[in-house]
């Protein structure tokens, strides 16, 4: 199935369920060929890690640490104006 605007496919969808957003061949279950944008948070924003998917990704604007591979896998804190992704592991959310 795919989705065409002013004649030129701009989403596909496979027989396996997979999502392409400009590729008529997504290899993932979204696969994106091209620059996306996502949301960014301040930390008291965040979606609380509860409600969210473990696994989910997002970014901050407002870290306390700036993001290194010294504060990889750190629980996230805000109070600064760090830009960070942040993932959740279904309690919390780190660093990374």
């Amino acid at each position: 199935m795919s989705f065409r605007t002013n004649g030129s496919e701009k989403v596909y969808i496979t027989s396996a369920g997979n999502v392409g957003i400009g590729t008529s061949s997504p290899q993932q279950e979204l696969d994106v060929d091209g620059v996306i944008k996502q949301k960014v948070y301040t930390v008291s924003n965040l979606p609380s890690a509860s409600s969210s998917t473990i696994g989910a990704r997002a970014f901050v604007s407002d870290s306390y640490y700036p993001f290194s591979s010294s504060y990889l896998g750190s629980q996230i804190s805000g109070g600064g104006s760090n830009f960070s992704p942040v993932y959740s592991d279904g309690s919390y959310w780190y660093m990374g």
